[in-house]
């Protein structure tokens, strides 16, 4: 099937840059001086890096490009849904390295990091204490393929976006089964 998004009527760099023009509009409306407008189609260097794994995330990790959409629309609705998802595991990577010692539970859920410490340590019983984002963040990447050796480094985006599905199935199976345990 040949690529929809080029040579389409439907598709144009008018379209695509009318939803963020839009969205702009409609914030300045809620204040009553705006003193400037900043166009982030320019970019500072010093975030480059950020910004090439945001975007290799969204090309590899969310495989944005084996998307097949015959109208903008689709595309801006799969685009919504698929930066989100980068932005989320490049935000995951940032928080891990720059404020490791925090909870967990500041950006996952309870039964999350439970269901992945009893499905890691092979045990029913979760522990009382509440693990930091980096060690959970190491479990994570541990379901996506990092091995976790001593001259393996920190784990990246890609051992993120491969382990966060696996995690979001393993709690959903440790909420099913922790209601079954709990009885009628």
């Amino acid at each position: 099937m040949p690529y929809l998004l080029m040579n389409n009527e439907d598709l144009s760099l008018k379209k695509l840059l009318e939803a963020p023009c839009r969205q702009t509009v409609t914030r300045m409306r809620d204040h009553t001086v705006v003193l400037a407008v900043q166009d982030t189609t320019s970019l500072n260097y010093t975030t480059r890096w950020m910004i090439e794994v945001y975007h290799r995330t969204l090309k590899s990790g969310c495989r944005i490009e084996e998307r097949q959409h015959h109208t903008a629309r689709a595309l801006e609705n799969c685009l919504a849904i698929d930066m989100g998802i980068a932005a989320r595991i490049l935000h995951l990577t940032w928080i891990g390295r720059t404020c490791p010692d925090i909870p967990c539970t500041v950006y996952f859920e309870n039964n999350q990091w439970k269901a992945l410490y009893c499905f890691l340590n092979k045990t029913p019983k979760s522990p009382k204490h509440v693990p930091s984002i980096r060690e959970f963040i190491g479990w994570v990447a541990r379901l996506g393929g990092h091995l976790g050796r001593k001259g393996d480094g920190e784990p990246g985006t890609k051992s993120r976006w491969l382990g966060l599905p696996r995690m979001d199935d393993i709690s959903e199976m440790y909420a099913v089964f922790s209601k079954f345990a709990e009885g009628p």
